[in-house]
């Protein structure tokens, strides 16, 4: 679920907690109708927003996503994780990343992808 960074990626001191959600498309392979596109929550352990941004970008990109849209950046405090999970994700069937699991993000840096969902048509 998890990449490892390049090392120019990697975090530098503290690291925060943000949520990015994109709508994004994938031409390529892997979604059911490659001219589908759906949102995905972006969670991401970074320095700052921009750095969360491109953290972002380079986890999809070179999987073939297009990005299309991006609600605004939001912060997240790692000690509401769990009550965020349960409201945001009360229908999911996959499994989510625990508290410990954030934890360890935000240790390390990186980014968590959630479930793919409201798929639309082109």
């Amino acid at each position: 679920m998890r990449d490892i960074l390049p090392a120019a990626m990697l975090p530098s001191g503290t690291n925060s907690l943000y949520l990015l959600r994109l709508k994004a498309r994938q031409a390529v392979r892997g979604m059911p109708n490659p001219d589908f596109s759906a949102w995905v929550d972006c969670f991401v352990a970074a320095p700052d927003l921009e750095t969360a941004g491109s953290n972002v970008v380079h986890k999809l990109c070179p999987k073939g996503f297009l990005i299309e849209e991006c609600e605004p950046i939001q912060q997240i405090d790692p000690k509401s994780w769990a009550t965020l999970i349960r409201g945001r994700y009360a229908l999911a069937s996959a499994p989510l990343p625990s508290e410990a699991d954030i934890a360890r993000l935000i240790e390390t840096g990186g980014v968590l992808l959630g479930p793919f969902s409201d798929w639309e048509e082109p």
